[in-house]
């Protein structure tokens, strides 16, 4: 309990970590913090056109033209809240080592900041797809709601593989490079 009390106390500092990131990944850019919203939606809107129409790839035993590219982007926008978590994982400590070394808070922090600044990252995309499934009328309805438990197993595995593999490329460098390669077999 007391683990969870001093990170409390210190979510002020995790909420200016995710701040930060958003602010150094839209500084300089002409359009700001609307790349947020557009690079989602046409990786969205490529998929649904390109395996919908392009393609005109289906579903085996579904007559829809459309089910095949929500059944990709909804497996899609998973894994890559997964491999965001994993791959910025890898550098979590080596990043913040200033950090680490010139002010004292609970190293867990660093972990709850990875976990919102991406969460954030695949909360947009989940809704936009989520209402561009609405919009084109194939909501699943309730059983969206039974993504809720795998998410949160997904989401916990993610963060503990962040965590270690962050841990281990402090000591072999060579790790970092082998989980982007990793994350790139897992997404074939």
């Amino acid at each position: 309990m007391g683990m969870l009390q001093s990170v409390w106390s210190y979510r002020g500092f995790v909420q200016g970590l995710v701040l930060q990131e958003f602010r150094d990944r839209s500084a300089r850019t002409l359009w700001g913090h609307a790349w947020i919203v557009i690079e989602p939606a046409v990786q969205i809107l490529i998929y649904v056109v390109i395996f919908s129409s392009v393609l005109q790839a289906k579903l085996p035993g579904s007559g829809d033209r459309l089910s095949y590219s929500i059944y990709l982007c909804s497996g899609l926008l998973a894994w890559n809240f997964f491999a965001g978590l994993v791959l910025q994982g890898r550098t979590l400590f080596l990043e913040q080592a200033d950090l680490l070394r010139t002010i004292r808070f609970p190293r867990s922090t660093l972990a709850l900041a990875l976990l919102g600044r991406n969460a954030i990252n695949a909360a947009i995309p989940i809704a936009m797809f989520l209402l561009l499934v609405a919009l084109m009328g194939r909501w699943p309805g309730a059983v969206v709601l039974a993504a809720v438990p795998f998410l949160l197993i997904q989401t916990v595995l993610g963060l503990g593989l962040a965590v270690f593999v962050g841990t281990l490329n402090v000591f072999i460098r060579d790790v970092g490079a082998f989980v982007g390669v990793a994350v790139q077999f897992g997404s074939g």
